[in-house]
């Protein structure tokens, strides 16, 4: 058998999770590398208590470079991140 689904990578393989830049209202929860299926319930319950407005919850337990800040750091400095990038 042979998995026939996508698979969201990221450069450094590391999910992304936060509000995406620029859009209100729009969360992610992503880049789990095909393999990083462990990772997401974790990860699903940080991005819940960043949207119940609990992130400095988050911020004691919740590994930083999951955030979805360190992406525009990641692509060199270059303009923002937008959905188009994506």
């Amino acid at each position: 058998l042979e998995w026939t689904g996508i698979m969201g990578y990221t450069v450094d393989s590391q999910p992304v999770v936060g509000q995406a830049p620029g859009q209100e209202g729009l969360w992610l929860c992503v880049g789990f590398n095909g393999h990083g299926m462990a990772l997401t319930f974790q990860s699903a319950e940080a991005l819940v208590q960043m949207i119940m407005g609990r992130k400095d919850q988050v911020d004691e337990w919740f590994p930083k470079n999951y955030g979805i800040g360190r992406v525009s750091s990641i692509r060199g400095g270059r303009e923002p991140l937008s959905l188009e990038h994506m």
